[in-house]
């Protein structure tokens, strides 16, 4: 399965999620429901094409239902805030927000519950719903990390027949998907004869998808 196809399938799950919990919102007058997506950064290219599938699954499925806007908030958590502040300003009926920093998530929270606008985390998982202080009122719909990281490094180990060296390339350091699935790719490195030869990280998504595809690693 491509990853695309893949991503679709995600998207629709999780949308039809959010606009079942969304179902109970006020509306406009014309009764379409507002939805204010707030993205991580739209240098990240599994993200762009989350984005796309949205819009594509909106408008083949709930073209006059819903109006779905998207911001960029280039991996700025301030920034990010922000936006969600100003989608509640707009009278958003929700907000799907893609993180840009787990850990500081409590306001962007907090905004949107208090101001009784649904909001449902994606992807990425606040460190609140781990720690058991995610209020009432907010979602998250995402994978279970580890998992998914296990995944990749037994298709990985698969296809190279656990031979070679692994190096294990990542982007954004310190939120939830990272870490988790980093240690995910580990507990496989670790049943395999691999040497974990290096690491890159804190890059922008860009440059690591050069990096991989030219094989060069000067680490």
């Amino acid at each position: 399965m491509s990853s695309k196809k893949l991503v679709r399938i995600m998207v629709a799950l999780m949308l039809s999620l959010t606009l079942f919990i969304m179902g109970g919102c006020g509306k406009e007058e014309d009764g379409r429901i507002k939805i204010g997506v707030a993205v991580s950064s739209f240098d990240d290219q599994f993200l762009i094409n989350m984005v796309d599938a949205m819009k594509d699954y909106v408008a083949n499925n709930y073209s006059e239902e819903v109006e779905i806007s998207f911001v960029d908030a280039k991996d700025d958590a301030a920034k990010q805030l922000a936006q969600v502040e100003n989608f509640v300003t707009q009278g958003m009926d929700g907000v799907i927000v893609i993180a840009v920093d787990t850990d500081a998530v409590g306001p962007i929270t907090q905004i949107c519950v208090s101001e009784g606008v649904k909001i449902s985390y994606v992807n990425r998982m606040p460190a609140s719903v781990a720690q058991g202080t995610f209020p009432e009122g907010a979602f998250f719909t995402g994978s279970e990390e580890i998992k998914a990281g296990e995944m990749q490094g037994e298709f990985t180990a698969e296809k190279l027949n656990g031979e070679g060296n692994v190096a294990i390339l990542m982007g954004m350091l310190g939120h939830n998907a990272q870490i988790k699935r980093t240690d995910g790719v580990k507990k496989i490195v670790a049943k395999t004869p691999w040497n974990e030869s290096c690491k890159r990280t804190n890059r922008k998504m860009a440059k690591i998808r050069s990096y991989a595809s030219n094989g060069k690693l000067d680490c």
